[in-house]
């Protein structure tokens, strides 16, 4: 049975001898001046060629990937800093309402500022129900626009507060 060779070494080996390469454990001496040139070079063109292929995709993907990881860290730390916003001013209406005994139904708008994008901020207060002691409650909703990436991002929080008598 004979065996292929492994490396170019391997078959110009057996080739030269013709004796089995299992002989003396695959470690044939086969004098230098005998091979062949072209079977000593190291790797072909095409075979560099396949692997920069390989390392450009793989280059490729991973770029990709860090790109999509940035653009969803900056959306996340839009929302995040949305929601603070929103919380923060629904604290200011809280400890306006009970400073001034209660709220009013009505709309307003402002132009805030979101980490480095312009921001609308929109707040409908409502009359909604009177509770079972006899209290009128206000839905208060704020709601707040941005725009990102080419599309518009909202972020809203509704809380209820007394109503003023």
């Amino acid at each position: 049975m004979s065996k292929r060779g492994f490396t170019p070494l391997e078959k110009i080996a057996n080739k030269l001898n013709n004796k089995d390469i299992n002989a003396d454990n695959g470690l044939m001496q086969v004098p230098a001046s005998s091979l062949n040139k072209k079977f000593l070079t190291g790797f072909t063109l095409v075979e560099m060629m396949v692997a920069v292929s390989i390392l450009a995709i793989g280059i490729v993907l991973i770029s990709r990937f860090f790109l999509n990881t940035v653009t969803v860290l900056d959306s996340l730390r839009n929302r995040v800093a949305a929601i603070s916003l929103l919380n923060t001013k629904i604290n200011d209406l809280e400890e306006k309402v009970f400073e001034e005994g209660g709220s009013q139904p009505g709309d307003t708008q402002e132009s805030v500022i979101i980490g480095s994008r312009d921001a609308m901020l929109s707040s409908e207060i409502s009359q909604l129900v009177v509770d079972e002691l006899g209290r009128e409650i206000n839905e208060v909703k704020l709601k707040l626009l941005w725009n990102e990436g080419g599309k518009t991002k909202d972020e809203v929080l509704v809380t209820f507060l007394p109503s003023e008598k």
